[in-house]
């Protein structure tokens, strides 16, 4: 690299002192060779990453290109508002995860619920009472075997209307960055003022939201952290 700046400069003297170019010329052509190899050293030293840049974008595209078997036609499918109140039926549930397709963690399983009934689900830890919740908001089908609402099975609803009809509260909360009025209206961007006020009092956090510093627009941070646990 060194000598081709010594044979830069040594041609470039020779040039002017003939009288076929300008000192100005010179230093410019000098000046761009220097940046350029210093551009190509640095591109060198980024060899290893964009040759693993390249293996996990692959990944990245795969995830891209994949096509869901639940979920590609969100729009398609039947909407039924005529039909509230909703009951809900699994009938001869049989099930298996994609990922594990020889364990089936479901057999035969039934369950009816009313319309305004309270249900709980009782069982130990890993006993599957959350796969049933899946099953109903149809993350999964069952192998075999139906999830039927109000007499119609969830394969022929409207994927997106079915799940608007349902309201999920988890172990643990899941929150986005952003200010709790943001969080509770994720679902719905158009809610109003009141729509959000009615929705805390019915969930008893209106008046602990109403007694933070900035209220509805406190920013809850990445999961929450910037809240309290309790």
């Amino acid at each position: 690299m060194y000598c081709a700046y010594t044979f830069t400069l040594w041609y470039g003297v020779h040039l002017i002192k003939h009288g076929h170019t300008s000192f100005g010329d010179v230093c410019k052509i000098f000046h761009i060779l220097v940046l350029s190899s210093f551009s190509v050293g640095q591109l060198a030293g980024l060899a290893p990453e964009t040759t693993r840049a390249d293996t996990r974008i692959r990944f990245v595209f795969d995830i891209i290109d994949r096509k869901p078997l639940i979920g590609n036609f969100l729009d398609e499918g039947r909407i039924h508002e005529q039909y509230k109140p909703l009951d809900i039926k699994l009938k001869m549930v049989r099930f298996s995860y994609p990922s594990r397709p020889q364990v089936i963690v479901l057999r035969e399983f039934c369950l009816n619920v009313k319309y305004g009934s309270i249900l709980a689900l009782i069982d130990g830890s890993g006993s599957r009472k959350s796969t049933v919740i899946w099953l109903v908001q149809r993350f999964y089908d069952p192998n075999e075997g139906k999830v039927i609402m109000k007499a119609i099975d969830l394969k022929e609803l409207n994927l997106k209307w079915l799940r608007k009809q349902i309201a999920k509260v988890d172990q643990e909360p899941t929150l986005f960055a952003g200010s709790i009025r943001e969080n509770i209206a994720y679902g719905n961007s158009n809610a109003s003022w009141g729509k959000i006020e009615e929705v805390t009092k019915e969930a008893y956090i209106h008046k602990f939201i109403s007694n933070l510093p900035q209220g509805y627009e406190t920013q809850v941070g990445e999961s929450g952290v910037q809240l309290s646990g309790g």
